[in-house]
């Protein structure tokens, strides 16, 4: 998470914490980041230009992803797929030149700096290589994991690198079963098409990716190859999000949060809409349909979709605007609370989460520093 860190903690040294629109302003750009990933990335999947164009810009604003478009915690994830992505473009894709080389391997090195779970692809890139007998590329794809290791075993074992001795997971009983670890994997897939898990949804998604797959395998070369990278990525993601917070989301009764969602969402939506787009293709010419009026009803189809996933999720959202409102407030109070050094720095300000609230020596630190 240190990308964010830097990104926090720059925001905050240049407009302070009174002021959420710059970190707003900088998340939708880094979304429109993503989006630009995405659209190119349906592109080599197979997908027209036309469909890739109408699909993307809907990332940023698409149903139970809402959250993603704005928050930063949520968003972050996906920043860091996308890196790895170009990473994947550059360094797998295309090794004829040192300048591919050089920007896959920063583009992997910037995406684990902002989050470090990203590391786990870095594996699929390196047994390409090693498969193809491609040693020199495959030694410069090892040198980001490489670096993510050092500081691993190094600053990250500091004790003074970690704030908490405990863990928040370990406030709950880690139970894991077979039957927590497929029903976590259906939410994920269920949530990367609409708001609230459903078995049904699940299935229906998984077949159009099986689907998708199976076109680009019989295609060969690029796309199978895209393909097959992008279907393992998203199953070592399911099946570490499974593993490591089914249990939580058991115990929570909570569905998975958005940022698995949208990972999945990143990696398998443009394989589930390529049967949708060829059976349009089929029907196209039996229904003597303009393309324009076509096109038309696939973004009202997308849009309207869109809109009543955000009416069914906006009670859910009010709630969490007047927490986020409440909590700015008290914030500010203290910050300019005369005596707010005479507190215990150790006390929390709310809640009690040893990872996410804030106590008051941190409101001190932050109006020390100039940000409140």
């Amino acid at each position: 998470m240190g990308g964010m860190v830097l990104w926090d903690v720059g925001l905050a040294k240049f407009f302070g914490l009174r002021n959420y629109l710059p970190w707003m302003i900088t998340v939708q750009l880094a979304n429109c980041f993503v989006s630009w990933v995405f659209f190119r990335y349906m592109i080599r999947v197979g997908l027209a230009t036309l469909v890739a164009a109408i699909i993307a810009p809907f990332f940023m604003i698409w149903a139970p992803l809402g959250s993603v478009a704005y928050w930063a915690p949520e968003a972050i994830f996906t920043i860091s797929l996308a890196f790895l992505m170009v990473h994947f473009r550059y360094l797998v894709l295309d090794t004829s030149s040192n300048k591919a080389l050089i920007l896959g391997t920063s583009a992997a090195m910037l995406g684990i700096f902002i989050h470090s779970i990203c590391a786990v692809l870095i594996p699929i890139s390196m047994t390409v290589f090693v498969i193809q007998r491609k040693w020199r590329p495959a030694f410069v794809a090892s040198v980001p994991l490489v670096m993510y290791g050092l500081w691993f075993l190094t600053y990250q074992k500091l004790p003074q690198a970690n704030r908490w001795s405990l863990p928040s997971s370990q406030e709950f009983p880690q139970v894991r079963t077979a039957e927590l670890f497929f029903e976590c994997t259906w939410k994920i897939l269920s949530r990367a098409m609409w708001l609230n898990s459903s078995p049904l949804i699940a299935c229906v998604f998984l077949v159009l990716v099986v689907i998708g797959f199976c076109m680009c395998f019989r295609r060969g070369g690029e796309q199978r190859f895209i393909a097959t990278s992008a279907v393992i990525a998203s199953t070592i993601f399911l099946a570490g999000f499974a593993w490591s917070r089914a249990y939580l989301m058991e115990i929570l009764q909570q569905d998975p949060p958005g940022r698995y969602a949208a990972v999945v969402f990143l990696l398998l939506l443009p394989l589930a809409i390529l049967p949708i787009a060829m059976l349009g293709q089929k029907i196209h010419p039996l229904l003597r349909i303009s393309k324009k009026l076509m096109y038309f009803s696939a973004i009202a189809f997308v849009s309207l979709f869109t809109l009543l996933n955000f009416t069914l999720r906006q009670p859910e959202d009010d709630s969490y605007f007047s927490s986020a409102e409440s909590y700015t407030t008290q914030i500010q109070s203290l910050a300019d609370d005369p005596e707010l050094d005479s507190l215990d720095p150790e006390e929390f300000v709310f809640g009690d989460n040893p990872w996410f609230d804030l106590t008051y020596g941190d409101i001190a630190r932050f109006v020390r520093l100039g940000w409140l």
